[in-house]
């Protein structure tokens, strides 16, 4: 599967829920929980450079993160929900691929895989 734009509700519960756990990361530095990155010379998990950021893997664990540098932040990449693809796009009935129907000049549909109609 692979990760699709939320839109909606959906993105706006996601964002609400990313600001929290950011948010409880800020406070639990400010009241010494988790150790200040810039101040101190923390290595990252994954390269062992300095860590810059905190990396969220789950946000309904807002203190569940690893310190890592920004460029192996960008390698993990975003933990945006996994969801399925919906696609108002029609279904070959042949083939069952999707984005591959095609009208013809004579608005007849026509698959562009199978070649079936």
């Amino acid at each position: 599967m692979k990760r699709i734009a939320l839109t909606g509700k959906e993105r706006i519960k996601w964002t609400k829920l990313r600001g929290k756990a950011a948010a409880a990361v800020y406070r639990a530095v400010r009241n010494g929980d988790l150790p200040d990155l810039k101040k101190s010379n923390i290595p990252c998990e994954d390269c062992g450079v300095r860590a810059k950021v905190y990396d969220h893997r789950d946000y309904n664990k807002p203190l569940d993160v690893s310190p890592v540098c920004v460029s192996c932040n960008i390698v993990r990449g975003t933990n945006a929900p996994i969801l399925k693809e919906h696609t108002n796009k029609p279904e070959c009935p042949n083939c069952e691929s999707r984005s591959v129907l095609t009208r013809r000049s004579d608005n007849k549909r026509w698959c562009r895989v199978c070649g079936g109609e």
